[in-house]
């Protein structure tokens, strides 16, 4: 992975946060707090992509108020002639734990459509 692809993740993780927390901030102190967040996370989409910050603000309205159901995925190319792959599948975004409360991430055989622990 580029360093540009690195901080493009890293910025996608900080907006999926920042929206997350706007969505449910109570008070000025929080709203403020996910703001500067939005702000480090955009900051970080334009140095990954070469633009000004002014030039993507107005993804602030946009874009940036929403929540991702992933925000990142592994995936693979398999050549089924060769032995079996296992294939990582996206934890839910943001780094929220999946439903069964577990950290680990999972796998998939890809043959056998086996999921197991990693």
């Amino acid at each position: 992975m580029t360093l540009s692809q690195t901080l493009a993740l890293w910025a996608d993780r900080l907006r999926d946060i920042s929206s997350i927390g706007l969505l449910f901030a109570d008070n000025i102190y929080h709203r403020q707090r996910y703001e500067a967040l939005q702000d480090i996370a955009l900051e970080m989409f334009a140095l990954a992509t070469g633009e000004l910050p002014e030039q993507l603000e107005p993804l602030r309205a946009t874009v940036m108020r929403q929540p991702s159901a992933i925000s990142t995925a592994d995936a693979a190319i398999i050549d089924l002639a060769s032995p079996p792959v296992s294939l990582h599948v996206p934890l839910p975004a943001a780094g929220r734990r999946p439903a069964s409360g577990s950290s680990e991430p999972r796998q998939r055989d890809a043959r056998h459509g086996l999921v197991r622990r990693a």
